[in-house]
């Protein structure tokens, strides 16, 4: 009778060991000490793995340890097709994590064959059919990087393939297998004008020498359509800007060459766009030697000049412009600018600064309408603004 009980209690708990692998959520493997500790486990499991570093200071780790690691279709297939492991990258060996794959943001999912070279990455939160998504991904040898990577490199070139290897390389930061994907698709699409292909471009669109460059600046308006016109002016300006910095900027003196500016960029830009980053780079210039005058007023000059969609730019000039100045003029400009870029970004800190700069004017009234209005808009998109609820409260009680 005493084996019988035995073995009773032993099988309930082999039952509730599967319960807990695959019934109640993805079962984690932590008792690694160190990253050399962790490629030896899964060298020796001989399964596939996945690595899960995350932080327990991200709120987006948090929901997927609630929401999507412990559900039911999510353990079973995460426990039946890898053995799963997690790294905290709060501790101390995260560094050596780092380093060696590369993570930069989190949570970040690292896919192992058994051999353990990875197979297969990416990062972020996920809902649980994603999630599942990405699993499958992993172990299907159409989608995975690894496997994907070398049927590119052995000669296939279809355009569904090279779009999905592109935005995998992306990811493994494989930026010479990127290019190359990202060209192979533009190569094979016949309609670059098509909702997926505008989307593709914008995506991987890096430099002002790339022949899809050219073709986002000259069918602007599609993409803007698509994508928002403030979207697409801040994608523009970082890629011009950056362009120009990395050819024309000079280590010794500190400064940008303008002749160098000039030759470089006559191949790929118009002399509108070219003038518009000279002048942006000399406005840079002023405030870099502390000449706040002449900053302020080559800033409101710029913008007279070049009227600008790129939301991001005109809350940060305005924001400069405020914080270096007292003067109701310059105030006004910028106050001006800073409303302007509610139209194309719509962020919480852009109601923020503009509100924060009518508040320097003393003019409390536009400040609460201000305020009032990122309050709709965040009632109507479901958004949360709650920086700018405190500040509406505290402006309200003072009217």
């Amino acid at each position: 009778m005493v084996w019988f009980l035995r073995l009773a209690a032993c099988i309930a708990v082999f039952i509730a060991g599967i319960s807990d692998g695959i019934g109640q959520g993805i079962k984690f493997i932590t008792n690694f000490q160190s990253l050399e500790e962790f490629e030896l486990q899964i060298k020796k499991s001989k399964r596939n793995s996945l690595l899960i570093a995350y932080s327990s200071h991200c709120d987006v780790c948090g929901h997927m340890d609630t929401a999507v690691y412990k559900n039911k279709e999510v353990g079973k297939f995460y426990n039946k097709n890898f053995t799963v492991y997690k790294v905290d990258l709060e501790t101390e060996m995260a560094n050596s994590f780092v380093a060696k794959y590369q993570i930069v943001g989190y949570p970040t999912y690292l896919f192992f064959n058994e051999n353990g070279v990875v197979m297969h990455r990416q990062k972020g939160g996920f809902p649980v059919k994603e999630f599942l998504e990405l699993g499958n991904d992993a172990i299907n040898p159409e989608r995975q990087y690894l496997s994907a990577s070398y049927k590119f490199q052995t000669g296939v070139r279809n355009k569904d393939f090279c779009k999905s290897l592109a935005e995998s390389s992306k990811e493994m930061d494989n930026l010479e297998l990127q290019r190359q994907c990202v060209m192979c698709y533009l190569e094979e699409n016949s309609d670059w004008k098509s909702k997926e292909s505008i989307k593709f471009i914008f995506d991987f669109v890096e430099s002002v020498m790339e022949p899809h460059f050219q073709f986002l600046v000259k069918n602007r308006a599609l993409f803007e359509e698509e994508l928002g016109a403030g979207k697409v002016s801040e994608k523009v300006d970082n890629i011009i800007l950056r362009d120009i910095a990395e050819v024309s900027f000079d280590q010794k003196s500190g400064i940008l060459d303008t002749t160098i500016i000039r030759s470089f960029a006559k191949e790929y830009l118009t002399d509108y766009e070219i003038n518009r980053a000279i002048a942006l780079f000399q406005a840079n210039e002023f405030i870099r030697r502390n000449d706040t005058v002449n900053y302020i007023a080559s800033v409101i000059d710029y913008f007279n000049k070049f009227p600008s969609k790129n939301g991001y730019l005109l809350t940060n000039l305005s924001q400069g412009i405020s914080e270096l100045t007292d003067d109701p003029a310059s105030l006004k400009e910028a106050l001006k600018l800073a409303i302007l870029s509610i139209e194309y970004m719509k962020n919480e800190n852009c109601y923020l600064n503009a509100a924060s700069i009518a508040m320097q004017l003393n003019d409390k009234q536009k400040a609460f309408e201000i305020l009032q209005s990122g309050k709709e808009y965040a009632q109507k998109e479901n958004k949360k603004f709650p920086t700018l609820s405190d500040f509406l409260i505290e402006i309200k009680s003072t009217l």
